[in-house]
This record gives C-alpha cells, structure tokens and sequence, in this order.
C-alpha cells in the first residue's frame, strides 16, 4: 500500500474547461494506453472499464473505476476491479488564472504491482 500526496501538479487550462473536458464523451479524452474504454452511470457515479497493459503482467488486465465528481472542486477515484483494486484518490483543483493547480490524495494498492513500482506508476 503506498499514500500519495501530489501538490505539485498544474493544468495548462482553466476550471472551467478542464470540467467541460470531464464532461466530455470518453472518446474525447482517453488514455492511449486504454483499450475497450466504456462508460456507464451508477446514480451519480462514472463507471469505467477499460483493459490496458501494465509492466510486468502477461497480457491486458481489465480495471474498473468508479469516478464521483464534485465540480467545481474535484472527483474520487475508486478502483473497484482489477489490479488496483481497493485503491481510492481525490484530486481537488484550485484556479490559478488560466491554469489550474491540481492536488492529489490517495492511498492506492495493487495484488499485481509491487510496492517498489507502485508510487512510480500513480504519479
């Protein structure tokens, strides 16, 4: 189990489109790592499904993430399947002008990814 906290990430945009992206289709914003991204909505929250490669593991590994948000504040993070299941994080941003500070909390957790690497991979 590793514990972030990330204060030193900035947008290179506003608060105000940085949500308009989040409220995007997924196609408009996926990772290139992502494979057979899906979106669906639990009440209020985003599900994801995607299956991506991780160093180390033979073949794809499907995730999923359930994703609250809270605009204009932030989001939660939660992995409910796959190798980081169990692992939570916020993100909350502060506007800066036309750039966004972006701040991270979480505690994240991998059966697949040794602890040694799982700082590296969540940063």
């Amino acid at each position: 189990m590793v514990f972030i906290v990330d204060k030193e990430g900035t947008f290179e945009a506003s608060l105000d489109k940085i949500w308009r992206f989040l409220g995007a289709p997924p196609s408009a914003h996926a990772h290139p790592g992502n494979i057979n991204l899906q979106t669906e909505m639990d009440g209020e929250h985003v599900i994801l499904s995607f299956e991506n490669q991780i160093p180390g593991a033979a073949g794809r590994v499907k995730q999923k993430i359930k994703m609250t948000m809270f605009p204009p504040v932030g989001l939660m993070m939660e992995y409910i399947e796959g190798p980081m299941s169990g692992s939570k994080s916020m993100q909350y941003y502060q506007p800066k002008g036309p750039k966004t500070e972006v701040f991270v909390v979480g505690e994240y957790t991998s059966n697949a990814i040794p602890e040694s690497q799982l700082k590296a991979m969540v940063l």
